[in-house]
Order: structure tokens, then sequence, then C-alpha cells
């Protein structure tokens, strides 16, 4: 017999996508396997969706959403590609300084750039 418990995820961006369901001591703690489909905005074409679980391999799949079929079609996996399993903040950060090549300058100025670049928000505070 297979459950399937759809969930909805917490606003509050994190690193770890599983933190993002909400009650997710109880969730995670006890399913078998979780699934978390997250998107960058409401309205975005393209997602990830991560799996973890007791008896499958954690793994992301890079997804775009046809909208002439209806459906979301792979774009990547990190079982074969295993630089997906970075953070996607720290791949956006891998870009911005792969585009701006050197800076020089404040944190504050800095993070405003990045900010700007990756559409998020990051404090030069930390």
């Amino acid at each position: 017999i297979c459950l399937l418990l759809v969930h909805h995820l917490r606003k509050q961006g994190d690193s770890d996508p599983f933190n993002k369901l909400t009650g997710t001591t109880g969730i995670v703690g006890a399913v078998d396997t979780a699934f978390v489909l997250d998107k960058s905005r409401r309205n975005a074409d393209s997602a990830t969706l991560y799996c973890t679980g007791r008896d499958v391999e954690d793994r992301q799949l890079e997804l775009r959403f046809s909208k002439e079929e209806f459906v979301w079609k792979m774009l990547g996996d990190s079982m074969e590609n295993r630089e997906m399993l970075l953070p996607k903040e720290m791949e956006l950060l891998v870009e911005f300084m792969q585009v701006q090549k050197k800076y020089s300058g404040s944190n504050t100025e800095f993070c405003e750039r990045y900010n700007e670049y990756a559409g998020q928000a990051v404090s030069a505070r930390g």
C-alpha cells in the first residue's frame, strides 16, 4: 500500500529544501521517502525536485514545465551530474562571480550587486 501526502512549503527560504516543509520534524521523520518541488518564483516554468528517503539515493532533478503538453520535463539529474548537489545559493554565487570576473568594494555594495543579479535578498551582515 502506498500513501501519498501532498503538503505545502513555507515561504521562508532555506538551503535545505526539506526544512521548508511546514511541520517538518513530524512529516519528514515519519515518511519513508520525501519529495520537494521547489520553484524560485510562483510563475516560474523551471523547478527542482529534491528526493530523499530510506530506499532512494538523495538526488535532484532539474525540471521545466511544458505549457504546450502540461507536463514537467527533466533537464538534468544529480545522479548523472554531481555538481547539481550544490546549494542553489552557491551555484548562483559561482555564476555571478564568473560574470563579474573580479570585484572590489564593500560587502554592502557586493550584496546589492549580487541581489540585483540573483533576484534574492542577501545581507552584508550574514
